[in-house]
């Protein structure tokens, strides 16, 4: 007599939970047509970013709408990328949380004028000549001249200004703009080159592989991970740009960004390729 009853009080039970499901999916498809940045045929990305390269790039609207199913993801051979750093131990540097490096008072870094200093995000494997980096040098934007060099930007509200620490034979050589960058590694010479120099000038990331993600809504039908082309004037790389600040709408978007045989960087084109839906906002 007992089973009928609980069998009763089980389905009614799962019969409440998938209304409130139901009411949850419809709630969170609403936020995010309320979210869903808008459409605009003529928008323009800020290339370079304005400030921060976590900051948008779409100020007005995307060229371009969600697709219809799946995208297909094509996958380019990957170049092999690691990091060719100086020992911390001939720095007088160790590493704390987040790669951030705690660094003696006599360390070789502190003459350099840093706020912080981080062991080193970006590979650096396929330059020539293969200069270890002993660091990230960042300096607190708002402290800073504006006119000061530097390479790129991170942060949101609170931001560093971001340059590299090389080490060239037995001296520390702080590239804090493309003049310096040009001197170390000109020419550019192969697609290995081209990427690690795009990403260590611009802050962007390389992508080897995509997986689908059905929390995301995509823009593109066709989506590429990282590739190097060469051209008359250089190599063309894709790379990516992902939106960090601001609120509950987060767009990720291919970047192709010139590197010129003579080590100068120019930013080319840029297509939104998915949004990612996130309430709250990143300060």
């Amino acid at each position: 007599m007992k089973s009928p009853r609980c069998f009763a009080l089980t389905a009614s039970t799962l019969s409440v939970l998938v209304l409130v499901l139901l009411a949850c999916s419809q709630k969170t498809a609403t936020r995010h047509q309320e979210w869903a940045p808008s459409y605009s045929a003529n928008a323009e990305p800020e290339l370079p970013p304005s400030y921060s390269v976590y900051a948008r790039i779409w100020p007005d609207g995307i060229p371009a709408q969600p697709i219809d199913g799946r995208p297909e993801f094509v996958i380019h051979p990957q170049i092999e990328q690691s990091v060719l750093r100086t020992p911390l131990q001939e720095i007088g540097c160790t590493t704390t949380e987040y790669k951030r490096l705690a660094c003696s008072d006599d360390s070789s870094l502190q003459g350099f004028n840093c706020d912080i200093f981080y062991g080193p995000t970006i590979a650096n494997s396929g330059l020539d000549p293969a200069y270890p980096l002993a660091a990230e040098c960042h300096r607190d934007s708002y402290k800073v001249d504006p006119n000061d060099p530097f390479l790129f930007q991170v942060g949101c509200l609170a931001r560093s200004n971001v340059s590299h620490i090389f080490q060239v034979g037995d001296t520390l050589v702080l590239a804090e703009s493309e003049k310096v960058m040009q001197d170390l590694f000109a020419p550019i010479e192969s697609p290995e080159e081209a990427l690690i120099y795009a990403q260590l000038l611009s802050g962007l990331q390389s992508r080897d592989t995509f997986l689908y993600n059905k929390d995301l809504t995509y823009f593109q039908a066709v989506i590429q991970t990282t590739q190097v082309r060469e051209t008359s004037e250089g190599y063309i790389v894709n790379l990516f740009h992902s939106e960090v600040c601001g609120c509950n709408t987060y767009i990720t978007s291919q970047v192709d960004l010139l590197v010129s045989y003579g080590g100068s960087l120019a930013w080319l084109a840029a297509q939104p390729i998915y949004v990612r839906y996130q309430a709250g906002c990143v300060d």
